[in-house]
């Protein structure tokens, strides 16, 4: 042995060992503090997942192996995968149309600009569209998004009943025919 690895293996045995802890077994992969996971890092590694294996490998343990962590990590943010689906479709959301959807002061436009909107986002994340166009998010950006229109229908003086009931016409529209329009994408895609 040369004089560097003996020093080195000295150095080794005379640091305390701590207590319970036991060598990783080779060829692991050392895990990341426990601190170092929260919300927005799951959701890009879910994302990151998704874009490379679709929606059928988001699981847990595909997120723990994606962070270098214990897929029952991913617990202490979300309570199951549903609930993760639903942050990463927000975040797509907001990453889309978030700030984009200011209202010009025609009802029309405005209504025009978020079909546009929407249809744009769908194209771009043309793998979510199918599962985005069916769920309901009850989060920030999707509660934006329904005050924008709600706002616009409000000024083309519909009551509140009916712009609720043409909110739901016009969204389920739009969503069924931009997903529809994403999925030929993908398809001619393949």
């Amino acid at each position: 042995m040369d004089m560097e690895t003996n020093a080195l293996e000295s150095a080794a045995a005379s640091e305390p060992k701590k207590r319970g802890s036991k060598p990783a077994p080779a060829g692991s992969v050392a895990r990341k503090p426990r601190d170092s996971l929260n919300r927005s890092v799951i959701i890009e590694a879910g994302l990151a997942i998704v874009k490379r294996e679709g929606l059928s490998g988001l699981t847990f343990q595909a997120l723990g192996d994606e962070l270098g962590a214990h897929a029952t990590s991913v617990y202490r943010h979300f309570r199951d995968k549903d609930e993760l689906l639903l942050e990463i479709i927000d975040s797509l959301r907001e990453n889309s149309y978030g700030s984009d959807l200011v209202a010009t002061g025609d009802w029309r436009a405005d209504l025009r600009i978020m079909a546009t909107q929407i249809r744009d986002h769908y194209l771009r994340y043309a793998p979510f569209a199918h599962e985005m166009s069916l769920r309901s998010t009850h989060r920030k950006t999707e509660f934006v998004n329904v005050e924008f229109a709600l706002d616009a229908l409000d000024r083309a003086n519909l009551s509140p009943d009916d712009a609720v009931i043409y909110l739901r016409l016009i969204g389920n529209y739009v969503r069924a025919m931009s997903s529809f329009e994403a999925s030929v994408t993908c398809q001619q895609l393949l």
